[in-house]
């Protein structure tokens, strides 16, 4: 009786142990897939500003008229994500956000990443924002 309880209770603590080291892989990879989208993100050329002098758009400096006109069938069939996703951006002087997603579903395993970016206003002023990308399993 004892060997089958000793038995027991380490089938339990293994597969406890096992779940657990699941779980931590799983939040480790869709930290990193949030990340990366995050990255293409800021360098995605149909919201960058484009300054005039140069061809090249300005990684992480997003055009607010440009972000105006963003839909999320856009982000989808260019961005390719590998989650479901909520993405955010919000110009931190004038409050004004653009929000591109569903909400995260409750209970959900889900990772944040929150990137600085700059909003290039109509005016041509730049205010700070934020760009935070929510992923889920």
């Amino acid at each position: 009786m004892v060997v089958v309880i000793a038995v027991a209770a380490f089938i339990t603590t293994a597969y406890s142990s096992y779940l657990a080291y699941s779980r931590q892989s799983e939040l480790g990879t869709l930290q990193e897939d949030c990340y990366r989208f995050s990255r293409s993100v800021r360098g995605y050329e149909a919201i960058l500003e484009r300054p005039l002098l140069t061809q090249q758009p300005l990684s992480g400096h997003l055009d607010q008229s440009r972000l105006d006109r963003l839909n999320r069938s856009l982000l989808e069939r260019n961005l390719n994500s590998p989650h479901p996703y909520n993405l955010t951006i919000v110009d931190r002087v004038t409050g004004r956000n653009w929000s591109y997603g569903p909400a995260v579903p409750a209970g959900v395993t889900s990772a944040a990443v929150n990137s600085p970016v700059l909003v290039v206003r109509e005016d041509g002023l730049r205010d700070p924002g934020n760009l935070k990308v929510v992923m889920w399993l």
